[in-house]
């Protein structure tokens, strides 16, 4: 049988359903997950392994595609066309019987997961008694203790008026994160003692220093804290990560987010926990994100009931928290596999959360959902290029930089106004609106007032060279060598921390907007050094993106080099680079820039 290898990078779509069913596929390496559009949002029927095949239904009964397979992290899939597979099948008859029992299984667990999403896990997990090479597979290749990507989550001790009352609450949240595929969980016993006097902001700081020992003591990957204020009916939950991620990124869990529970909460509330606590945990480990990847997909579309129908006796501030969490807990998915409508069912979620949420009395809730609803439509911007997301991103960061004020929450301002500064200037590309652009070079700034070079570099590094991309933006509208000349101060900064040996992709981003900076000066004021400059920028920043493989950048570091190399050539005669001499191209006016 013929097949053909294919690659495919994490969050790719591999074919969507409804598509025209013309092949199917072996999967080689890496991780495929099967999902269809449910009533309430994507279902996950599957997640493939290596050894399986997919795609085999649309072949045999000739119809399109009845699910939606994406890449889970890097994958290597064969393909094999509809005809060649229906011959082997007539030549074969031992493929033909694996077929059916694989059919069989995916249609079980499909019925399983459709009917009953709060406990589509467990019966999936127990198998439904198909034929899998798959299961096969992993039945041969496990160890005893779940692999070196098993999620490992410590409990503290709660706090509570009653002691007795905050530890029966800590076993059952054990007892209801406990028994799941690659997650272990287990009490943490050492209680922390911090000082009852402290500022509650002292205090959240004392705790996460304690959890960050005990994680380290324990090869933890996230601590679980939780308080029962007074009359005592609820949970108040924090998550500690073990490992630093991008805290500016959607649905990022801040220690100050609080998920809230009921005390004794039903086990379809349990789906929801171990959403937020998977999408509060970071790992460095590829075995554990991919892990993390896999359960926090399943487990998001098994919470997804619970959420839609809250205990009734809930306040409208904890309704707010738990569609807050939810909300962010989908967005991390988003943002792992980086699909728009992911991200759109984030922003329905916060905007939810925000009908529960009044400004005058939880402003900073109110605050972190209005950013994280930003960030979660400039992403989805990023994607569409569409006007009116971009401008409901900016009213929202506007609105969260009401609450957020630099003296008492200088970290939320700052990355809030980078992100605004950002948004201002996509949307400057689509409106031409030099007011637009001063008013993103403004946000810019006003960050740089919080991540200074000594205290944030990486940051810091950040916001110069988006400073510097709409600096030279506007440098162009305004002919302006001023403005021009200041974006490639912001380069050159941002390059004494970005450097190539730590960063290679951020530092050949930041080497193309310099050269473009340098291209834009050198052409208004005639200087041919400049242009040198910029063309020895944009060389540097292609031989990265080459050695990367990113194709889509490597092709506008070209078209850039390509664009100054024509220039110089007027001036000088063919130029010669990297021993060739840089071929004549026709392509669109005005250089391409990116972050």
């Amino acid at each position: 049988m013929k097949k053909t290898a294919l690659k495919f990078s994490d969050g790719d779509v591999i074919f969507r359903e409804s598509d025209v069913s013309n092949s199917l596929y072996f999967l080689s390496q890496g991780n495929v997950e099967l999902s269809k559009a449910g009533e309430r949002g994507p279902v996950m029927l599957a997640m493939l392994e290596p050894s399986e095949m997919f795609g085999e239904m649309g072949i045999l009964d000739g119809g399109l595609r009845s699910v939606t397979a994406v890449a889970i992290g890097p994958v290597v899939i064969e393909e094999t066309l509809r005809q060649d597979f229906l011959e082997a099948l007539g030549n074969e008859p031992d493929m033909a019987l694996i077929v059916m029992g694989k059919l069989v299984e995916r249609l079980r667990q499909a019925n399983d997961r459709l009917s009953h999403p709060s406990t589509a896990i467990e019966k999936n997990h127990k198998g439904s008694g198909g034929f899998s090479l798959g299961g096969m597979f992993k039945k041969l290749t496990s160890t005893a203790d779940g692999g070196s990507g098993r999620i490992e989550i410590r409990v503290f001790p709660f706090v509570g008026e009653v002691p007795e009352v905050a530890e029966a609450q800590r076993r059952h949240v054990i007892q209801s994160l406990g028994k799941r595929p690659g997650v272990k969980v287990k009490a943490f016993n050492k209680v922390p003692e911090i000082d009852p006097d402290l500022h509650p902001d002292d205090r959240l700081m004392k705790l996460g220093e304690y959890a960050l020992e005990a994680m380290t003591t324990s090869s933890s990957d996230l601590i679980i804290y939780a308080d029962i204020p007074s009359p005592g009916t609820t949970l108040h939950l924090r998550f500690f990560s073990a490992h630093s991620d991008n805290n500016d990124r959607p649905g990022f869990t801040l220690p100050t987010s609080v998920l809230t529970l009921p005390v004794d909460f039903e086990p379809e509330l349990a789906e929801l926990l171990l959403a937020v606590a998977l999408a509060a945990t970071t790992s460095g480990d590829d075995g554990k994100r991919v892990r993390l990847g896999q359960a926090l997909s399943e487990t998001l579309y098994a919470a997804m009931p619970a959420v839609q129908n809250l205990p009734q006796d809930l306040t409208t501030r904890e309704r707010a928290s738990i569609q807050m969490c939810y909300g962010n807990a989908i967005a991390t998915l988003a943002h792992q596999r980086g699909t728009a409508e992911l991200y759109q069912v984030a922003v329905q979620t916060y905007r939810a959360a925000l009908e529960q949420l009044s400004r005058d009395d939880n402003p900073i809730d109110w605050a972190l959902t209005q950013k994280h609803l930003g960030a979660s439509l400039q992403a989805i911007a990023d994607r569409t290029n569409d006007e009116e997301t971009l401008n409901q991103s900016a009213e929202a960061l506007e609105a969260a930089l009401e609450a957020f004020r630099p003296e008492t929450y200088p970290i939320q301002w700052a990355s809030a106004q980078n992100r605004l500064g950002l948004v201002l200037y996509k949307l400057d590309l689509i409106t031409g609106d030099a007011e637009i652009l001063k008013k993103s070079l403004n946000a810019f700034q006003a960050a740089l007032h919080i991540f200074n070079r000594t205290d944030h570099p990486g940051r810091w590094a950040d916001v110069m060279n988006n400073f510097a991309q709409a600096a030279q933006v506007l440098g162009e509208q305004l002919h302006s060598t001023e403005v021009l000349e200041k974006a490639v101060d912001a380069c050159m900064g941002a390059l004494e921390v970005r450097r190539k040996e730590k960063g290679p992709l951020l530092w050949a981003a930041t080497q193309n907007n310099l050269g473009s900076a340098l291209f834009l000066l050198g052409k208004l004021t005639s200087d041919e050094d400049r242009l040198e400059g910029a063309a020895g920028a944009f060389d540097q920043a292609l031989g990265v993106y080459t050695d990367f493989n990113a194709e889509r950048l490597a092709s506008v570091a070209r078209k850039n080099l390509s664009r100054v190399s024509l220039l110089l050539q007027e001036i000088h005669g063919p130029v010669d680079r990297n021993g060739s001499t840089v071929p004549k191209l026709d392509w669109e006016d005005g250089l391409e820039r990116n972050s």
